[in-house]
């Protein structure tokens, strides 16, 4: 595929369902059917998780362009390259893993590394990951006072939150990105409850407990 397809692949957003999506299939399968040289798997993967990595993309990068660029390049190496890369099953983890490289390395380049991060607030989690746990909690009181204690926590322990709870990576995963050891993830993530519990007693009637217990 010339780099004149791969423009109009990672900009087509058609509206039309994916065979992938209307018959679902491993995660690993996609990924070798990629490595393959599949471009029906390789705009599954790019309509299925430019989002996501937008999202995340931002908590580290105030220019939304540079975020964009940095993904159509992380997409475009991944095409290049694709003949020989590791297995995965997971793609979303592979995917996150490369793009904080690439946006990394892309600020550090321009001499803007640390000016950028002195702009952008600590790792805050998105109002996606406090819907979840509150379920279905709607009183702007008790959201208002979610978001403070969430975001009372360290960056690293939002970071760890957002990361497991919200895109449900394991705390091996997490460990990988925040480059920290496994055990550390887990203390991070335990100790971050334990603060919530503390901070929340007014959503224990959900349920959030068992929620939480869950999780740990």
């Amino acid at each position: 595929m010339d780099i004149s397809r791969w423009s109009t692949l990672l900009s087509s957003q058609s509206n039309t369902p994916s065979p992938l999506a209307i018959d679902p299939i491993s995660e690993a399968q996609i990924w070798i059917n990629f490595k393959n040289g599949s471009e029906e798997a390789y705009h599954y993967i790019y309509t299925t998780y430019f989002p996501v990595l937008y999202n995340y993309g931002r908590q580290f990068c105030s220019n939304k362009e540079q975020v964009k660029d940095s993904i159509q390049e992380v997409f475009i190496t991944l095409w290049q390259s694709r003949k020989g890369l590791s297995h995965t099953d997971s793609i979303k983890y592979y995917l996150f893993k490369s793009l904080k490289r690439s946006i990394t390395h892309s600020a550090k380049k321009s001499l803007k590394y640390y000016q950028m991060l002195a702009q952008v607030p600590p790792f805050e989690v998105i109002p996606s990951v406090e819907e979840r746990i509150i379920f279905s909690q709607t009183e702007s009181e008790h959201q208002e006072k979610l978001h403070q204690a969430v975001n009372s926590l360290s960056p690293r322990q939002r970071e760890a939150i957002f990361l497991l709870f919200y895109q449900d990576l394991t705390y091996s995963q997490i460990a990988d990105l925040l480059a920290i050891e496994v055990k550390t993830a887990r203390n991070l993530v335990g100790k971050a409850i334990q603060t919530l519990r503390k901070r929340l007693t007014f959503i224990f009637f959900l349920g959030v407990v068992a929620f939480l217990d869950y999780l740990i």
